[in-house]
């Protein structure tokens, strides 16, 4: 599309929706800024480009599209400043993210080859569930007890949901089995909307990241029998750490309940990781912000080593995900770990808050880690220590 063209079609758009006025305003802005004069730009107004123009744009696509188109335009200062030695990992971090990455699951690779790369232990349902309607037999409690699997039966704070969650050790890989109904109060799996399969791989010390996979099956065929499916968004994004700590709704119409544990911590202790997972399939970890610390209140354990960074909790698009930061910070109330309870709602609420302002500055700082002028950054991406560090002092008196 012409330029004339796109600005007469960008504002149209603004005629009609006024909200997207400033997008205008800015997008017509960076073109005119790039078509007038970057071919004159040296190092130092590219670094001025890229800190102050480029990755102020709110999404993935429009900085890579961006950063495209400016290379191109601008070739000759792009190629005589050798200006590809600081905008390589912006292209090979936002490149994850355009189009939605490659797939569901995997921002490095399409579903289908995601799929085929699952050890076969780990990709399908027990033999005694996976041909079976719903994928649950009426007496499903009595065979989770006679395999000597643990369950926990409880209204999620994800979605409202109902969810039952079945827990299967094994040789190489133990299992979660995630049933989820759309429904808020459905004490009855066997006619549950779908299932989850989560498998985390056996390590025989905790400096070993363990492998992490997913499996979604739905019950959509013409008898009702699991049947793998995309569904839903990126998996990895609200499990950067593994399987999570089950926290049931609180004041909830379905009763919590439990099988094979004696209670609901026990369970917790089966299921949640010692150190975080091999984020390898999900992500090109040589192009990604591992071990930048985010969240004043959170990088002492979120350091990459502990727990995964907050960094990668981001969406298929790239845009930095919060929804586990509420539910854990303000609605189960169960993060930060060293909190005693005294912490307000207004420091939580400013908590969840700070975490977004404090995810852009580090993810730019990342980013643009090596100048164009040549003079590499304060490192805030070197491999973490084991050490952690104490939790910040919150500010404006939040503690009561």
């Amino acid at each position: 599309m012409k330029l004339n063209n796109l600005w007469l079609v960008l504002n149209f758009l603004v005629l009609t929706s006024p909200c997207l006025a400033q997008i205008n305003n800015n997008f017509m802005a960076v073109v005119t800024q790039e078509q007038t004069n970057c071919e004159n730009w040296n190092k130092a107004d590219w670094d001025d480009y890229l800190n102050n123009t480029l990755l102020k744009f709110p999404y993935a696509d429009q900085i890579y599209s961006r950063l495209k188109s400016v290379t191109e335009k601008c070739k000759n200062s792009f190629d005589s400043n050798n200006i590809n030695m600081c905008t390589n990992r912006i292209f090979d971090y936002y490149k994850q993210f355009v189009g939605g990455g490659k797939g569901m699951y995997s921002a490095t690779m399409t579903d289908e080859k995601y799929l085929a790369s699952i050890p076969p232990e780990a990709a399908e349902l027990p033999d005694e569930l996976k041909n079976l309607k719903n994928g649950l037999p009426k007496n499903w409690r009595e065979i989770t007890s006679k395999n000597g699997w643990k369950y926990a039966l409880f209204q999620s704070n994800t979605g409202n949901s109902s969810r039952l969650v079945i827990y299967i050790p094994g040789e190489k890989f133990d299992k979660l089995l995630v049933y989820y109904s759309f429904a808020a109060n459905n004490p009855d799996p066997t006619t549950y909307d779908g299932v989850q399969l989560q498998a985390i791989g056996k390590v025989s010390n905790e400096s070993t990241a363990p492998k992490y996979y997913f499996n979604s099956f739905g019950f959509q065929g013409h008898d009702g029998t699991p049947k793998s499916q995309l569904f839903g968004g990126r998996c990895i994004s609200c499990h950067t750490s593994g399987p999570r700590a089950i926290v049931p709704q609180k004041e909830a119409s379905l009763k919590t309940e439990v099988g094979g544990v004696k209670n609901l911590e026990e369970f917790n202790d089966l299921i949640v990781q010692k150190t975080p997972p091999d984020l390898s399939p999900y992500y090109d970890l040589n192009n990604f912000p591992k071990n930048v610390k985010v969240g004043a209140d959170c990088k002492s354990c979120h350091n990459g080593v502990d727990r995964s960074s907050l960094a990668i909790s981001v969406n298929r698009n790239g845009s930095f995900y919060t929804g586990e930061f509420h539910r854990k910070v303000l609605v189960e109330k169960t993060m930060p770990e060293w909190s005693d309870g005294t912490i307000s709602a207004a420091a939580r609420s400013k908590m969840v808050s700070d975490i977004s302002v404090d995810y852009k500055a580090e993810l730019k700082k990342w980013l643009t880690e090596v100048t164009c002028e040549g003079n590499q950054k304060a490192k805030n991406s070197e491999k973490p220590s084991k050490t952690k560090s104490a939790p910040s002092t919150l500010s404006s008196g939040v503690i009561k």
